[in-house]
């Protein structure tokens, strides 16, 4: 190591380090911050700044020169291969946008990823959807529960997010489907993406449960108000009076035996258990050979089948 023994050349020295560390400290200034991802922070030194300045320049002024100058020479290195990655920058933001876009973690406003919840309530509403069947002058509005969203995901309907995001009348977007699936984890509901429905689409498919209930109480209200029951009723008796004696009173105990198989049919669809909204549970209890069916036709029809086969009874 050289070794200065004038006082002279030391200070030629200190001037020269406190040029240096001007030039350091200007370089610094103008160069861009690098990106932090890739950089392995626990190979970077740290070099105090007050290492260099001149009252702490003494006995070992060349030493720390020449430590300055290797720090020096791997800053420009380090500066080069920054360089290189500034080139891929845009490759770099792009890789990143779109993992951030393609991720299964939430895009809904505010939040990267959905919050998951304990599961909610089946009666907790979910949202409120305008009716399909109601005219543009009183368009009614029905509320959509977290059961019924258990219904509908579930066996037979088993809906994708694509037909769920079109009864919830959910506007089409890029990531809507995204969006709905995140707002579904946040009560406890996972939908999986590029699920297949199980059932076919039909017109009741498209009608939540309460316009579902709504439109057969109007079945019923209909049938009850409108149905020319009494008029059938006197034309059968009509026909029925022109055969014999015999014949008259068969027709008769066929009669009974059709109403009172209509009572027990009637009986059995009241003591119905299927879940659907609006629908009041019995205490009757079904065994599970009939009230399985029942149910799934009650989840494929939302509630309407079983009401209006009461309302074509009891006309």
């Amino acid at each position: 190591m050289l070794m200065l023994s004038s006082r002279q050349d030391r200070s030629v020295i200190d001037r020269i380090s406190t040029k240096l560390l001007q030039r350091r400290m200007m370089t610094e200034k103008k160069r861009p911050s690098p990106p932090m991802d890739g950089v392995d922070v626990k190979k970077a030194k740290y070099v105090p700044r007050d290492v260099f300045k001149e009252e702490n320049v003494g006995a070992e002024s060349v030493d720390r020169i020449v430590f300055h100058e290797s720090v020096k020479q791997e800053d420009e290195a380090n500066a080069a291969c920054l360089s290189g990655l500034a080139n891929d920058g845009e490759f770099i933001a792009e890789e990143h946008n779109s993992d951030s876009e393609s991720s299964d973690y939430g895009t809904t406003e505010g939040s990267s990823s959905p919050v998951l919840l304990t599961p909610a309530n089946p009666d907790d509403v979910f949202c409120t959807v305008p009716g399909r069947l109601s005219l543009l002058s009183s368009i009614s509005k029905y509320k959509v529960t977290v059961g019924e969203l258990q219904r509908r995901l579930g066996h037979p309907e088993a809906l994708n997010a694509s037909i769920l995001g079109g009864i919830l009348r959910r506007a089409k977007s890029k990531n809507g489907g995204k969006s709905l699936r995140d707002s579904l984890e946040k009560i406890g509901i996972n939908l999986p993406a590029g699920r297949r429905k199980s059932a076919s689409i039909t017109l009741l498919t498209s009608l939540v449960e309460g316009e579902a209930m709504h439109l057969a109480k109007d079945f019923s209200l209909a049938c009850s108000t409108y149905f020319p029951s009494k008029e059938i009723a006197s034309y059968v008796h009509s026909q029925t009076v022109r055969l014999s004696p015999p014949d008259i009173e068969k027709r008769k105990e066929e009669m009974e035996c059709a109403k009172k198989a209509l009572l027990v049919f009637a009986d059995i669809l009241r003591l119905d258990n299927s879940a659907t909204e609006g629908n009041k549970v019995n205490s009757g209890f079904l065994g599970s050979s009939v009230q399985e069916p029942l149910t799934q036709f009650s989840l494929i029809t939302h509630g309407f089948g079983t009401a209006a086969l009461l309302a074509g009874i009891f006309l």
